[in-house]
C-alpha cells in the first residue's frame, strides 16, 4: 500500500474519532489506536518529513518535550516509579497523538474544515442526547440523574461546549450564508451548557465569549448582538426551568471558602510543600490524596485530582513540572495570539478559544485530567495547528 493510500485510511479513522469523541468512549477508542496504527506504518513507508515538521514547530515540540521530560523525571523521583511512568505513557504517548497525526495526513483544507464539522456535530449530537434526559426525567420520575450531559460524563462535556459555545455564537455574527443553522445549533448547545448544571463552564464559556468578542470584534455591534443572545436565552431557561434556576442561585451564595474544591487546593498546597522540586509522581494525586493529604474536614471522600489544572500539576511535578507546563501553553497562547494578529486566520482564532476554554474551566476542574477531555483538546490542537499550515491547499 503506497503512503497517499494509508494517509486517507488515517484520516478516515481520524474522521471516525472526530464523530464519536462526543457520544461512545469505546468507540472513540478504537478509532484513535486503529489510527496510530495506521499512522506509524505511514511514518515506516515516509518519515522525512518529520523534519519539515519539527523545523515548522521547532518550539512547541522543544517545550512539549520539556515538560514530557519533567514527567518522566517526577515519575522516577515517585514512590512508585512503575505506575507513574505507565501514566505518563497513557497520558504523553496515546491521549496527544491526534496532535501530531493530523499534520501528517490532511492534505487539504477541506479536510480539515470536515473534521471541525465532525466534531461539532458529534458535540450537538450529544446535546441532543442531554436533552432528551430532561425529558426523560420529567416525565419517567428518574431520580439518578441530576445532571444532564447526553453520553458522556458531565464534566468532558463541560469543557467541550465551554470551547464550543463561543466559537459558534461567534461564528453565527460572521457567515450570513450559515446564520441560521449556526443560530439553532447555538441555541441547541446553549441549552444543553445550562443542562449540564457545571457552573464553573458556565462562567468560563461566558469569559471566553467576551474576550475571543474583543479580540475578533471589529465594532461593537456584534459584541452587543452575541453577549445579548447568550444571556436572554440563558435568563429563558433560568426563568423557566426550576432545576436551573435553583443551580444558578446557588452562584449567589456560594462561599468558595468553604467548599470543597479550597480543600483539594489546600491538599495540592500540602503536597507541593512536601515535594517542592518534582512534586510526589505523575497521576499519584489520586493515590496520595486518600493516603495522606486529605484534610479532617473533607467530605468527599472519593476525588481524585485538585479540581485545578494548576494546583494539580505543581502538586504531581512540583515547581519543575509546573514551570514546564506554564512555558508550554503560555507559548501556545502567544502562538495563536501572534497568527491571529498576523493572518487572521479562522484557525488561529480556534486555537485560541480552546486554550483560554480549558485553562479557565481549569481553574475549577482539572480539565487535562480525563482521556476523553485532553483527547479532545490535543485533537483540535492539531486541527487548529495545521490550519495555519500555509502548504495546505
Amino acid at each position: 500500500m503506497d503512503v497517499e493510500k494509508v494517509n486517507l485510511w488515517t484520516y478516515k479513522m481520524m474522521c471516525g474519532f472526530a464523530l464519536t469523541i462526543s457520544l461512545s468512549m469505546a468507540a472513540s477508542n478504537v478509532f484513535l489506536a486503529l489510527s496510530i496504527l495506521a499512522f506509524f506504518y505511514r511514518l515506516w513507508l515516509k518519515h522525512d518529513d518529520v523534519i519539515t515538521f519539527y523545523n515548522k514547530y521547532s518550539t512547541i515540540l522543544k517545550l512539549l518535550g520539556v515538560l514530557m521530560l519533567t514527567v518522566v523525571v517526577s515519575s522516577l523521583l515517585s514512590g512508585e516509579p512503575s505506575y507513574s511512568l505507565k501514566v505518563a505513557a497513557d497520558f504523553y504517548l496515546y491521549r496527544i497523538m491526534p496532535f501530531f497525526i493530523i499534520w501528517f495526513v490532511t492534505k487539504t483544507q477541506r479536510q480539515l474544515l470536515i473534521l471541525v464539522l465532525l466534531i461539532f456535530a458529534s458535540m450537538v449530537f450529544n446535546a441532543f442526547a442531554a436533552i432528551g434526559q430532561v425529558y426523560i426525567v420529567d416525565h419517567y420520575t428518574v431520580d439518578f440523574i441530576d445532571r444532564f450531559s447526553g453520553l458522556i460524563p458531565y464534566m468532558a462535556e463541560a469543557t467541550q461546549l465551554t470551547v464550543a459555545v463561543p466559537l459558534v455564537a461567534i461564528a453565527a455574527v460572521h457567515y450570513k450564508k450559515y446564520r441560521g443553522i449556526l443560530v439553532f445549533s447555538l441555541l441547541i448547545l446553549i441549552a444543553a451548557f445550562f443542562f449540564n448544571m457545571t457552573r464553573g463552564a458556565w462562567l468560563s464559556s461566558l469569559a471566553v465569549l467576551i474576550v475571543l468578542i474583543f479580540i475578533y470584534g471589529k465594532n461593537i455591534k456584534p459584541v452587543i448582538a452575541v453577549l445579548a443572545a447568550f444571556v436572554c436565552f440563558g435568563y429563558l431557561l433560568y426563568s423557566n426551568v426550576p432545576k436551573i434556576e435553583a443551580r444558578v442561585n446557588t452562584i449567589a451564595v456560594y462561599n468558595i471558602a468553604d467548599t470543597e474544591r479550597m480543600k483539594l487546593i489546600h491538599s495540592a498546597y500540602n503536597m507541593w510543600n512536601d515535594n517542592k522540586i518534582f512534586g510526589i509522581g505523575f497521576g499519584r494525586f489520586k493515590l496520595d490524596y486518600k493516603e495522606k493529604y486529605m484534610l479532617p474536614d473533607a467530605t468527599e471522600k472519593h476525588l481524585e485530582h485538585a479540581h485545578n489544572n494548576f494546583m494539580h500539576v505543581l502538586a504531581e511535578t512540583g515547581v519543575v513540572g509546573e514551570l514546564a507546563f506554564l512555558a508550554f501553553w503560555g507559548y501556545l497562547l502567544f502562538f495563536a495570539f501572534k497568527n491571529w494578529r498576523l493572518t487572521k486566520n479562522p484557525y488561529a482564532f480556534f486555537m485560541l478559544a480552546i486554550i483560554l476554554a480549558v485553562h479557565l474551566h481549569g481553574l475549577s476542574e482539572y480539565t487535562l485530567g480525563a482521556s476523553r477531555t485532553i483527547k479532545f483538546t490535543y485533537f483540535a490542537l492539531g486541527i487548529a495547528l495545521t490550519g495555519l499550515d500555509e502548504g495546505r491547499s
